[in-house]
């Protein structure tokens, strides 16, 4: 039991939480604890406030019982987990009790392999206490002196209380270069500026922490050389900038917001621009719907970005692939998978194509490159799309289609019977059959059974594109994410065997090389 239990954090039969309360419940005698349960799920809210919780019916009340585990020490906790005591019997060796004065004297079996287990701590470079129940650092330089040499740290669901223990754990490792802090709670205030603690971190973890964008910018002075920083799971809607925040972190290279509550591209524009050397930015799962044009001076944030993930979002119009090629100019690689815009009737089938054609220096788009062929063929096919729209003079069309002049000037401008070439291009599209089946397709190579048996469908791709697109369209087409665990052949009518497995290596291929063509027929198994 701690002396002071409020602000304390606890694992109550494997559940986390923080001490809110403590005192009298009306209606009951003795005295309870209120808890903030990091698990939303294990709350109960009823009746009167005592305490209040940063996600509502989070918390509840619990007796203080031995149940209760209030935590341990860095050491104790990495003992626990890296030392393995022995239990086979060996042979005996006197120990004499430093506090007895030599009066008491015992037999301990093993001691040879404590001690090089112990040595081995000293050696490790990578330490994870993932919900190893860490509370404090223990008795000062203990960690220091135990295992010097560590370079990664994850302290990730803990019951550590505040950012000072911390950073009074992560001073006493002097090459610490990656802290991972995952599933914590931390108390206000963050912030400290004893400089040096953090000197050699680059990444810093602090996914499902709760904590706010003010927050944040008040520890990130203490890391002057942190490169990657990750915010996911931490329910931000906004990234409010104080007015008089005036700091700058240049070192910062990525920074991964997936699975928030964003929906703002202004107001994220801005909080970023403290970040000026920021290349990577993911933004999975978050709410954007559009990507307005924003004025100059607030794109400082994201003009710089190369790599962009947007991944399951609500983006719906291809015309925010104007805009967003206008912002990040000099974007390269971009992640969009399920969003709307895929699913629009008018452009379901081209929309990798007409995203690619809108981003001048794009060279992947969906975790698939972007061989020069698919761009050409990409840019032709968006060149006739725009050459079918109705637009009263040219000027209105080049406003509407940012990238008309420049890629008439590069490929033609379709004019007269050329305003057919997007059925010219379209003739190139070829379309492949696909048969999903649970059952290994290799026990029974009879097609007529594995149509009858299985879901059929088809889809239609460029003999430019990379098999990895070719894959995740499919698995869209048969309403299975590209995490789904599968196995994809290709039927050969007359060949033996009759299938061949397209697996891994095929992904940087494109159609064509793989031997796909009209009509070819890929075989699904979905396990």
């Amino acid at each position: 039991m701690v002396l002071d239990p409020l602000g304390a954090r606890l694992n109550h039969n494997g559940s986390l939480g923080t001490v809110r309360y403590v005192g009298a419940v009306e209606g009951t005698t003795g005295t309870w604890l209120g808890v903030e349960w990091d698990d939303p799920a294990r709350g109960k809210h009823s009746g009167k406030e005592y305490f209040t919780c940063q996600i509502p019916g989070s918390g509840s009340f619990i007796r203080n019982t031995p149940s209760i585990n209030w935590g341990c020490t860095f050491l104790e906790a990495l003992l626990s987990k890296y030392v393995e005591l022995p239990h086979a019997s060996e042979s005996p060796e006197t120990v004499i009790l430093g506090s007895s004065n030599g009066a008491i004297a015992v037999e301990a079996v093993g001691l040879d392999k404590v001690r090089m287990k112990l040595s081995n701590v000293g050696t490790l470079r990578e330490i994870s206490l993932n919900m190893q129940n860490v509370a404090t650092p223990g008795p000062s330089g203990e960690i220091a002196q135990t295992c010097p040499y560590v370079r990664g740290l994850d302290l990730s669901q803990s019951l550590i209380p505040s950012w000072e223990v911390i950073a009074a754990i992560a001073g006493q490792l002097h090459h610490l270069e990656t802290l991972t802090l995952n599933s914590n709670r931390f108390q206000s205030p963050l912030g400290f500026s004893d400089s040096g603690t953090f000197s050699r971190v680059t990444e810093l973890r602090l996914n499902n922490t709760l904590l706010g964008w003010h927050q944040l910018l008040t520890v990130l002075p203490d890391f002057p050389v942190l490169s990657a920083l990750e915010l996911g799971y931490n329910r931000l809607s906004c990234l409010s900038v104080p007015s008089d925040h005036a700091l700058s972190f240049p070192s910062v290279r990525s920074i991964n917001l997936d699975s928030n509550f964003l929906a703002s591209l202004p107001e994220l524009a801005i909080a970023l621009g403290s970040f000026p050397q920021l290349e990577r930015l993911l933004l999975t799962s978050n709410h954007f719907e559009n990507i307005p044009l924003l004025p100059r001076e607030q794109r400082d944030g994201i003009r710089q970005l190369k790599h962009l993930t947007l991944t399951n979002n609500r983006i719906s119009k291809l015309s925010d692939f104007d805009t967003l090629n206008i912002l990040c100019p000099e974007l390269l690689s971009l992640n969009v998978s399920g969003n709307p815009v895929f699913e629009a009737p008018d452009t379901k089938s081209s929309a990798r194509q007409l995203i690619i054609a809108r981003m001048t220096h794009l060279t992947s788009l969906d975790f698939s490159s972007i061989s020069r062929q698919e761009r050409k063929d990409s840019e032709v096919l968006y060149l006739s799309h725009v050459a079918q729209q109705s637009f009263e003079n040219e000027d209105l069309r080049s406003i509407a289609y940012p990238r008309w002049r420049e890629l008439c000037e590069e490929h033609g401008r379709p004019s007269g019977p050329r305003i057919s070439v997007r059925n010219t291009l379209g003739s190139k599209l070829i379309t492949l059959q696909v048969i999903s089946t649970n059952s290994d397709p290799t026990l029974n190579v009879n097609l007529e059974v594995l149509k009858s048996s299985g879901n059929c469908d088809t889809i239609r791709v460029l003999p430019t594109m990379g098999f990895k697109a070719i894959r995740f369209k499919v698995l869209k087409t048969l309403k299975y994410t590209i995490n789904t665990n599968h196995r994809i052949w290709l039927w050969l009518d007359r060949g033996f065997p009759p299938l061949i497995e397209l697996d891994e290596t095929s992904n940087d291929r494109d159609a064509e090389w793989l031997g796909l063509e009209n009509g070819s027929i890929l075989i699904v198994q979905v396990k």
